[in-house]
């Protein structure tokens, strides 16, 4: 049974408290969280709650954390936890600039401890059916995928962060092997007001596969779409 850490109670916090404690391989041992979020907790999670996220990495009885703070914080945290060995998963965005990405991945690599970011849209039904058939599709020539929403809005977290790396590790997942070569040809951004806007990134994965993402928080309905051809 894996004895696991959840660090942060907000909206995706809770999330994986659920998720987890429905889980029979799972134990969550320890939930740190800002003071007034212990009352939201029921008595047995009462218990294992702390508002000192260090002493959740330093314990030797935890065999993994889940990190889902405020992206702002991710950095420091994760750093923390690489350093002294302990595997994370990290909800998106992993981090908010690609040299504090790079930065962590270099500490997972160098020490081999297992560090995974929650791409949930990884996960969905329709995207698992369609990345069990792209093989059949044979020669790809092009890819576009859309996620639209009106909001939610995340403060001090970019769009292009929040929602943006949903399709990238979308592309990178079906694309495969060419996404080591991908280059981003140009970028629209639609910007409606701070932290409200849609972004279309065009981008060439391998030598000739054209693909397009757009995405936002400014649709006026919700839109979850993928095409390979």
């Amino acid at each position: 049974m894996a004895r696991l850490g959840l660090i942060g109670l907000g909206r995706w916090g809770f999330n994986y408290l659920r998720a987890m404690v429905n889980l029979p391989m799972v134990s969550v041992s320890a939930i740190c969280g800002r003071r007034h979020q212990k009352e939201g907790l029921n008595k047995e999670s009462q218990n294992i709650f702390t508002d000192d996220w260090r002493s959740i990495i330093e314990r030797d009885d935890i065999d993994g954390v889940i990190i889902a703070t405020q992206p702002q914080s991710h950095l420091e945290i994760a750093n923390y936890a690489l350093t002294r060995r302990m595997p994370i998963l990290v909800e998106k965005p992993f981090t908010l600039s690609l040299r504090d990405a790079e930065f962590l991945a270099n500490i997972s690599d160098s020490k081999r401890i297992p560090c995974i970011v929650g791409y949930t849209h990884l996960f969905a039904s329709k995207f698992q059916d369609l990345t069990r058939e792209v093989g059949a599709i044979g020669h790809l020539r092009s890819a576009e995928t859309i996620g639209l929403n009106d909001g939610p809005v995340r403060k001090n977290v970019p769009v292009l962060w929040d929602w943006g790396s949903h399709e990238i590790s979308m592309c990178i997942k079906l694309l495969g092997k060419h996404h080591h070569s991908a280059k981003i040809i140009e970028i629209h951004r639609d910007l409606s007001q701070k932290n409200r806007e849609k972004i279309s990134v065009h981008a060439i994965f391998g030598r000739n596969i054209l693909t397009k993402m757009e995405f936002g928080n400014i649709a006026k309905k919700k839109t979850r779409q993928f095409t390979l051809i």
